[in-house]
C-alpha cells in the first residue's frame, strides 16, 4: 500500500530560516494549519507572500484564511 506525506515548505527570504509542516492528509486544513503556524512564527510581517501550487484545497485554504485575518 502507498503512502502518501503532504509537506508544505515555507522559506523567509530575509533570515533564510525554513518552515516544514507534514501532513498525513493534503487539504484545505492542512494548508489551513501551515499559515497559521506561519502567523505564529511572524507575528509582526506586514505581509506573508504565498506561491502555492493549483490543487483544489488551495483555493479553499485561501479563503479560509483570508476570513480570519491571516
Amino acid at each position: 500500500m502507498m503512502s502518501w506525506l503532504s509537506l508544505q515548505i515555507s522559506f523567509n527570504l530575509e533570515t533564510r530560516n525554513v518552515t516544514i509542516a507534514a501532513h498525513e492528509t493534503i487539504d484545505s486544513k492542512a494548508m489551513e494549519k501551515h499559515f497559521a503556524a506561519l502567523r505564529k512564527k511572524y507575528p509582526k510581517a506586514p505581509k506573508i507572500h504565498l506561491i502555492v501550487d493549483n490543487g483544489p484545497y488551495i483555493a479553499l485554504a485561501i479563503t479560509i484564511i483570508s476570513h480570519h485575518n491571516f
